[in-house]
C-alpha cells in the first residue's frame, strides 16, 4: 500500500467518531445568534459577522483544557511509542507532536476565531430565556436566526460550522484515550515511511485541537450550541486575512474576525447575501416594547434593510432585567 492510500486511511481513522449525519450540510438547522443591541446594528451596518478570539470569551477554560489534557495524554502515551517500532521513528513523530502544540500556543490560538450559535425551532417566536440571560445582554439585547439552509458548503473551506460535544471531564478524557488508541492501532499496522511521520504527528495535534474548540462541560448542555469556527491552519491561501480587524470596545480593544456575509472565493460562494440567510430578527423581552419595534423597524429601513422588517419578532416572555 502507497502512503497516499495509507494516509487516506488514517485520516478517516481520525475522524471516525464524528457523526457526519447530524452536521452540516447533512443538516442544516436555525441558528440563533444572542448579541447586544449594538452588535445586531454592527450586522446590519457592515453586512458582517464578527467572531471573537476565546481568549476574550467564558470559553477559554474549556479549549486549553481540550488541547492541554489531549497534548499531555499523547506524550505520556507509550502505545504509540511502542507502535512506532524504532527510536528514530518514535522521536520524529513526538518531536513534532511538540512543535505543533508550540506554534499553536505562539500562533493559531491569537487567530482562532468562533461565533456561537443556539439550535432554534422554526416556531419560537421568543427564544430561549437562559440564553437571553447569559448572552443577549440580559435580555435587553437582539437574536438574529440564520437559516443555514440557504448556506451552501464549500470543499476545503477554513470555516467550519458543527455542533458542539458536550461531556464531563472524566468523558472526555475517556475520548482522547480512545483515539490515542485508534492511533497507536494504526501506526503498528501500517508501516508509514520514515519522512511522513511527521504528517501523522501533526494530523493527530490537529484532531486535538477541534476537538477541544467543538467540546464543552456537559453543565452546558441546555445551550445547544452550534459553532462557525475560523480554522488557520486551513486557509492555505490566507483567503480571510484581510479581514482580521479588532474591537476597541468596553472591555478593552480585542482581536475579531470580521466576516463579510457576502461572496468570498474558497470560502461563501457567490448567490450568498445576508438577507437571503436571514430567518427572523428576535428583540429581547426586556426591551419588547413598541417604541422599540418601531425603533428597530426605523433601524432596518435605514441601514437599507426594509425586507427584514416583516422577520422582525418581539419576545413575549415575561422578564424584565433589573
Amino acid at each position: 500500500m502507497n502512503f497516499e492510500a495509507i494516509w487516506q486511511d488514517y485520516w478517516k481513522m481520525l475522524y471516525s467518531d464524528l457523526e457526519q449525519e447530524n452536521e452540516f450540510p447533512e443538516v442544516s438547522p436555525l441558528l440563533c445568534h444572542y448579541t447586544s443591541m449594538q452588535n445586531l446594528e454592527n450586522i446590519l451596518a457592515g453586512e458582517e459577522v464578527w467572531l471573537s478570539n476565546p481568549l476574550y470569551m467564558n470559553d477559554l477554560e474549556e479549549v486549553r483544557f481540550g488541547v492541554n489534557t489531549g497534548f499531555d495524554l499523547v506524550m505520556k502515551d507509550d502505545g504509540i511509542r511502542s507502535a512506532l517500532g524504532s527510536d528514530e521513528r518514535a522521536e520524529r513523530f513526538f518531536n513534532t507532536f511538540a512543535e505543533s502544540y508550540d506554534e499553536y500556543a505562539r500562533e493559531h490560538v491569537l487567530d482562532l476565531y468562533v461565533m456561537c450559535f443556539s439550535i432554534h425551532e422554526d416556531d419560537d417566536q421568543d427564544g430561549r430565556l437562559s440564553m437571553w440571560r447569559g448572552y443577549g445582554q440580559n435580555g435587553k439585547g437582539a437574536a438574529v436566526v440564520f437559516d443555514t439552509s440557504k448556506v451552501k458548503a464549500m470543499e476545503n473551506s477554513p470555516l467550519a460550522l458543527a455542533p458542539v460535544h458536550y461531556a464531563s471531564v472524566e468523558d472526555r478524557i475517556a475520548r482522547f484515550d480512545v483515539k490515542i488508541q485508534e492511533v497507536a492501532h494504526f501506526l503498528e499496522n501500517n508501516r508509514v515511511p520514515l519522512e511522513y511521520v511527521h504528517a501523522t504527528a501533526q494530523a493527530l495535534f490537529q484532531r486535538i485541537c477541534l476537538y477541544a474548540v467543538f467540546s464543552k462541560h456537559i453543565g452546558f448542555k441546555e445551550e445547544n450550541e452550534w459553532r462557525l469556527v475560523y480554522l488557520k491552519d486551513r486557509d492555505l491561501g490566507n483567503a480571510l486575512h484581510p479581514y482580521f480587524s479588532y474591537l476597541n470596545g468596553s472591555d478593552g480593544i480585542q482581536p475579531k474576525l470580521k466576516l463579510p456575509m457576502g461572496a468570498i472565493p474558497g470560502v461563501i460562494s457567490d448567490e450568498f447575501r445576508l438577507s437571503d440567510v436571514v430567518h427572523s430578527i428576535i428583540i429581547g423581552p426586556s426591551a419588547s416594547s413598541p417604541l422599540t419595534q418601531a425603533s428597530i423597524k426605523r433601524m432596518l429601513t435605514a441601514r437599507n434593510k426594509p425586507e427584514l422588517i416583516e422577520r422582525l419578532r418581539m419576545s413575549s416572555i415575561p422578564f424584565r432585567a433589573t
